[in-house]
């Protein structure tokens, strides 16, 4: 049998994209705090980050490992491995911010992905606020059920029900957008990996 054959890629055994975080947290850097407050807490990165699988590594963990090793000398830095190109794409020390990892990681994911991770990011940001407000409304809703609780007289019966009617209709469409963000994020892969 050929033994070229027999190799198998690394790459073969990523079930996903992943995002590495090379770091040294033992090490005080007003940097790597920066990065992970900023880049990593934005909304647009956290969401995107369901699409990819996350790795924080020590630099020498990283030097050493088959896809990380050779790719990139500063640290802290980024790393987007796309399992189906077999390609690292490195974002070094100064060049972390939002823009520049969102760029990479929706480069990546478009040649992974059937979905646009764009397209994604946008509608779950959408169910987000529609949620806020619904949320917002069954609040404003209970506190009204709450003062109406007390209160005697077909009025009052009558306003409760409307209110327990109107708050079932709110944690209906709560539910339908929880399963709307669920349905989201079912992606689909274009091949797997070489």
């Amino acid at each position: 049998m050929d033994e070229e054959a027999e190799e198998v890629s690394p790459f073969s055994a990523l079930k996903k994209p992943v995002v590495v975080f090379v770091a040294d947290p033992t090490a005080s850097m007003a940097d790597f705090e920066k990065i992970e407050e900023i880049v990593f807490k934005n909304e647009k990165i956290g969401l995107a980050m369901k699409a990819f699988a996350a790795v924080r590594v020590a630099p020498e963990n990283a030097d050493e490992d088959l896809i990380l090793g050779g790719h990139g000398k500063t640290v802290p830095r980024v790393l987007v491995v796309d399992p189906i190109k077999e390609r690292v794409q490195v974002i070094e020390e100064k060049k972390i911010k939002v823009s520049s990892v969102y760029k990479a990681m929706k480069g990546v994911a478009g040649k992974f992905y059937k979905e646009k991770l764009d397209k994604l990011v946008k509608g779950h940001l959408k169910i987000l606020n529609e949620r806020d407000k619904l949320h917002n409304e069954e609040k404003v809703l209970r506190e009204k059920e709450e003062r109406l609780a007390d209160e005697k007289g077909t009025k009052a019966e009558k306003d409760l029900k409307k209110i327990k009617d109107e708050l079932d209709e709110v944690r209906t469409a709560i539910k339908e957008l929880d399963e709307k963000q669920t349905e989201l994020w079912k992606l689909t892969p274009r091949k797997t990996a070489a």
